[in-house]
């Protein structure tokens, strides 16, 4: 089977259609999970670093839980350090828990949406745009 996704950029405000399709098990197809791959960030002078999204990495952050083979879901931003790039990669599981890794072969470029981020700040800084 393959999976793929209808699009491969956005922001955190974007509806992302992933489409998992070809997939058989003679017991059949229970759900599929959709993770982003991650590198986890470590304390460093008393601060914690929060996630960064990468392509390079294997640690996978769940996103999405589905039972059905095609799913629309809003995705969290990449990493800012590598061009805001997401890799996602999907368990498709079978009744009994046996389970199939896929990675998407494309990364996927996911900006943060900050329109709101930004009018929040100059409310509280008493601003007008």
């Amino acid at each position: 089977g393959t999976c793929t996704v209808d699009r491969n950029n956005g922001t955190t405000m974007t509806l992302f259609k992933f489409t998992c399709s070809n997939w058989t098990d003679i017991d059949g197809i229970k759900d599929y999970t959709y993770y982003g791959m991650c590198q986890i960030e470590k304390w460093f002078e008393n601060k914690f670093f929060i996630l960064a999204y990468t392509s390079s990495n294997s640690t996978g952050i769940p996103i999405s839980f589905t039972t059905l083979s095609s799913v629309e879901m809003y995705l969290p931003s990449g990493d800012p350090n590598a061009n805001y790039a997401l890799q996602i990669s999907v368990e498709i599981r079978d009744i009994y828990g046996a389970i199939n890794n896929y990675s998407l072969p494309i990364t996927i470029t996911v900006r943060v949406f900050d329109f709101y981020l930004k009018n929040i700040c100059f409310i509280l800084l008493g601003r007008s745009w």
